[in-house]
């Protein structure tokens, strides 16, 4: 609300309702476009939403409420901004430990890196990782892409089926079977009867 700088979420998911049946999970994204603008980092952005982190929780506790899970953004670009002191994955485990939160989306990523799942763990928080790019094999110049590896624990990704960009035209270049149908094929237990 523009008025009280309060988030208004049963207006928002009664408006999705009555559009498209409901959700069951949000993704929060407050960097674009202000990444870059200043040193602020994305922690920092998050940090200047209405109410702070104590009103990222209460946003988060009314999305619970009403059976709807919160996934932040994540963007790993961000690296000549503030520094935390620490490695991205810590702080993002212990800012949705903080407010609540169920995961995040990496932006760009490939894969979701184990180093955020193992920092979550080591606070006794375990969250989720979505890859936007499928969380399947991509070879791009980060290690972590180009191994199956993370099909171990990445357990859900955007549905994006593309395995590369960059065809004789720059358009991306397409598999047969749809990345996520590769990782239910190699992790059986994603698939459904």
């Amino acid at each position: 609300n523009e008025a009280t700088h309060e988030f208004t979420v049963r207006r928002y998911l009664d408006d999705l309702t009555a559009r498209y049946g409901g959700i069951d999970s949000v993704l929060l994204w407050p960097t674009y476009p202000n990444i870059g603008i200043d040193a602020r980092n994305q922690w920092d952005l998050w940090r200047s939403l209405p109410g702070g982190l104590e009103g990222i929780k209460r946003l988060t506790e009314q999305f619970h409420a009403a059976g709807v899970k919160v996934m932040w953004a994540y963007n790993p670009f961000d690296q000549g901004l503030r520094d935390e002191g620490e490695e991205h994955w810590t702080t993002m485990a212990k800012l949705l430990k903080q407010t609540g939160g169920d995961g995040f989306n990496g932006d760009t990523m490939g894969t979701i890196y184990k180093e955020f799942l193992d920092a979550a763990e080591a606070i006794g928080y375990p969250i989720v990782g979505e890859a936007e790019l499928g969380g399947v094999l991509h070879p791009w110049s980060r290690p972590q892409d180009h191994t199956w590896e993370s099909a171990s624990w990445n357990t859900i990704a955007w549905g994006y089926f593309s395995h590369t960009w960059g065809g004789p035209d720059g358009a991306s270049l397409y598999w047969r079977e749809p990345g996520v149908d590769r990782a239910k094929w190699l992790r059986p237990p994603g698939r459904r009867e």
